[in-house]
């Protein structure tokens, strides 16, 4: 391993690491979400051929030159979508350029997915020690086996990179792994409307009338909620209670703690709230429609575009959902059009010949 450097990073002390002319490092982080809304950034690792530092932010007061400086620097990440919510919601800020190697994987034929350990084992033969996996990343001080840990997850991110962009160009494919790791930076991925927040809860997509409009008002509400307080959904309002709040459409805090599930102090601290918010929805109107049947020309269609997909995919030796994934068919299938299939590489690839048959 690469020689490693703790920097701590404190409230008055602004000390960078001089990373300017490093053109490629890796990058990854460690936090924790599991009592809050906003994961809380708990460790920021970086890797260069020759060193990895791993920079403890804790006791920052402001991180702003820390992702100035790394932002001259095109980073290499591995699942990146989780570390790019985390870097943005924690200072608004992005990173200029990215490459995620579980992405460009997935082109080249890897398992869909792929874990970074996996990854490394498959190119490098190399088995890494997962040893705190459940660490918890706000303990200070940190021990050398976790300190250890933070390391080796950047350690082979270069590596893995210069191995597959190697494979990547001698398949003429990079493009396509540029292009789809750039589509990991639209700021709307981390900042959802919480109006849309009942898109989340899969089953409210059967109700109707007023029991849709309770729970639209009480998801919006919710996510609102959950934010201002920095505390997870599920521990405001599960959405099992949810659900069944607006499909039993109470009156009375009575009614709301009868609800299986709801918590003890439901009653107390939210009862007026909820009960406010499901008044006011049953006078809007909702116009919304369930998803509709497959017609059998449709079933058609999508047994054909499904078999098109799995063809093509054989071909290039990748995996059918890495050109589009199931989910997006069924979509696609019932009149939708905003799908990555019709836009960038897919769309001539596979996308246009897919409309052709819609």
């Amino acid at each position: 391993m690469p020689d490693i450097k703790l920097i701590h990073l404190e409230k008055n002390n602004y000390r960078v690491p001089t990373l300017k002319r490093h053109k490629s490092i890796g990058i990854d982080t460690e936090f924790m979400r599991e009592k809050t809304f906003f994961a809380q950034l708990c460790l920021i690792q970086i890797a260069t051929k020759k060193k990895i530092l791993v920079i403890d932010p804790i006791d920052a007061k402001n991180l702003d030159k820390l992702w100035k400086t790394l932002s001259h620097s095109t980073w290499i990440l591995h699942a990146a979508r989780q570390d790019i919510e985390v870097v943005y919601q924690s200072s608004r800020k992005m990173p200029n350029k990215i490459f995620d190697t579980q992405i460009a994987a997935g082109i080249l034929g890897f398992t869909p997915q792929i874990g970074y350990s996996t990854l490394v084992g498959e190119l490098f033969g190399v088995t890494l020690q997962k040893s705190q996996t459940r660490a918890n990343w706000t303990k200070r001080p940190m021990s050398r086996s976790m300190i250890n840990y933070a390391a080796e997850d950047v350690e082979y991110l270069i590596p893995i990179y210069e191995v597959l962009r190697k494979k990547l160009e001698d398949s003429n494919r990079l493009d396509w792994a540029w292009e789809d790791s750039s589509g990991l930076l639209e700021s709307s991925l981390y900042d959802p409307n919480p109006n849309a927040a009942i898109e989340k809860i899969k089953a409210a997509k059967y109700l109707t009338g007023k029991a849709r409009s309770a729970a639209v008002a009480l998801a919006t509400w919710r996510e609102q909620y959950s934010r201002e307080k920095n505390r997870p959904k599920q521990w405001i309002l599960k959405d099992s209670v949810l659900m069944e709040i607006a499909v039993s459409n109470p009156t009375h805090p009575i009614d709301l703690s009868k609800i299986p599930g709801a918590p003890s102090s439901f009653s107390k601290h939210l009862s007026e709230d909820i009960l406010e918010i499901i008044e006011k929805s049953q006078h809007k109107k909702n116009n919304y429609t369930p998803p509709a049947r497959h017609t059998e020309e449709q079933k058609m269609i999508l047994k054909e575009m499904s078999k098109r997909i799995e063809q093509k995919a054989l071909n290039l030796k990748i995996y059918p959902e890495i050109l589009c994934s199931k989910k997006e068919l069924l979509a696609i299938s019932l009149g939708g059009r905003n799908s990555r299939v019709f836009n960038g590489w897919r769309k001539k690839i596979i996308g246009e010949e897919l409309l052709k048959l819609l």
